[in-house]
């Protein structure tokens, strides 16, 4: 949540902070780079693992009808007013994408929930279909699932899949960043992926041997920064880059998760609160993040007093406008499903 309204504070810096020097700009884009390394990936991993909870908790229809309550009906409903302000006010800070039309920034921020309803609407009609016309070999399936392990080993090869779409990352070795209205088909496989771990995952109840495996997935990151940022990254051959790129999120998402395994085990009551508040604070966020931006921009602060005094109004603001607006209201029930 916290990172990704960073991230968005520094896109939308240069449209903002016209004047930046060119060390400024390249130390935040580094650091948007490296957030983006780890966050979807992880992301996706996370709402594989509890998409297969839900369908086992509630079946196929219970499934297909939280999942519209709680997520293609908000997007439905952004996607109007997302259109709407495109055809009557237009994107300008979108100009940082270098396109600012609603075909290719249609989803605006939201473009990953988007990409979530696609990927987990077929997730469930492949187990379905799969259900009713190959039972013998679902059931099989399912049991392999439920021994899956998530080795330095398995993690390799699962790195060696994803590296094998193509025309998914940028010259930063970061997933590419797609807004538009018609979904990358790339992409949508790399998430899919990504999600098919974390409904491994969860039929393995695999969580603890992650935990676990926190320093295999430490050196298999270290080795894949290494090999694409060395002095002889230059002359890798493009499928070894393309690996190395695709075990650099893996191996980053992955001891992410590990580590929040020990980082979370404290105030479960604050990590809850945050966790209930996420969803309406990153659906919202960003109208704090643009108002923000452009009242800071007028007292010329230093870049990293400005990104910080953005990222931290606009979490409180998202914060209060939860506590107060949300979370016990008829809004806080509809994105959650239950009152708070």
């Amino acid at each position: 949540m916290i990172l990704g309204i960073a991230a968005h504070t520094i896109l939308v810096l240069p449209f903002f902070e016209p004047w930046l020097s060119s060390s400024d700009a390249q130390t935040a884009s580094v650091l948007y780079n490296t957030i983006h390394i780890f966050r979807l990936p992880a992301y996706f991993i996370i709402s594989g693992h509890l998409a297969a909870w839900l369908l086992e908790r509630t079946g196929t229809r219970g499934f297909l009808i939280s999942r519209f309550k709680r997520i293609t009906s908000v997007m439905i409903v952004a996607q109007l007013a997302i259109f709407l302000t495109f055809r009557f006010a237009g994107c300008q800070v979108c100009s940082v994408q270098g396109t600012s039309d609603w075909l290719h920034n249609g989803w605006l921020h939201l473009w990953f929930l988007y990409y979530l309803v696609i990927i987990s609407h077929l997730a469930i009609a492949l187990v379905w279909a799969s259900e009713r016309w190959w039972p013998r070999a679902s059931v099989h399936f399912a049991a392999l699932l439920s021994r899956s392990g998530f080795g330095w080993l398995r993690v390799a090869a699962m790195a060696l899949f994803t590296a094998l779409i193509p025309g998914v990352m940028t010259s930063q070795h970061t997933l590419v960043l797609d807004e538009g209205v018609v979904p990358n088909l790339g992409l949508l496989a790399t998430y899919g992926c990504f999600f098919a771990a974390g409904w491994a995952i969860y039929r393995a109840q695999a969580w603890n041997q992650i935990r676990g495996n926190w320093l295999a997935y430490a050196g298999l990151l270290l080795v894949s920064v290494a090999g694409l940022w060395s002095p002889m990254a230059g002359y890798l051959p493009p499928m070894l880059t393309r690996y190395l790129e695709s075990l650099q999120g893996w191996s980053a998402a992955l001891l992410l998760l590990a580590s929040v395994f020990k980082v979370a085990s404290g105030n479960r009551r604050v990590w809850r609160y945050l966790d209930d508040s996420s969803y309406w604070v990153y659906l919202w966020h960003v109208i704090p993040v643009l108002g923000f931006s452009w009242l800071l921009a007028k007292f010329h602060l230093p870049v990293w007093a400005y990104l910080g005094g953005v990222v931290a109004g606009a979490l409180a603001l998202s914060v209060a406008t939860y506590q107060l607006a949300v979370r016990r209201t008829i809004v806080g029930l509809w994105l959650s499903g239950r009152r708070r």
